[in-house]
């Protein structure tokens, strides 16, 4: 059994309000648990307008299966139109 967390620092543009980056968060999360089947989490950057941190914790059989479903994460933001600064990786 293998587990991973990823956190990503994302910048935000063209953002103007905090309501603007939840619903922006919303979507994202919400589609992200759904096609992974993974625990996605806001985990920092709660008050600023510009930036997001997301985790996404995934448990498998294989650590080639978690390398996959990251890349595969890591697809779906860029797919938002999300700009990726950071990408913080943990595995076990």
């Amino acid at each position: 059994m293998h587990c991973a967390i990823n956190t990503y620092l994302i910048k935000l543009t063209a953002v103007n309000s905090l309501k603007e980056k939840r619903m922006i968060l919303r979507k994202v999360l919400s589609d992200l648990k759904g096609k992974f089947n993974a625990s996605v989490v806001e985990t920092g950057k709660q008050d600023s307008k510009y930036w997001l941190e997301i985790s996404v914790a995934l448990i498998a059989n294989s650590s080639s299966e978690i390398d996959s479903i990251l890349s595969s994460v890591e697809k779906r933001l860029l797919f938002f139109n999300l700009d990726i600064n950071d990408i913080i990786s943990e595995k076990w």
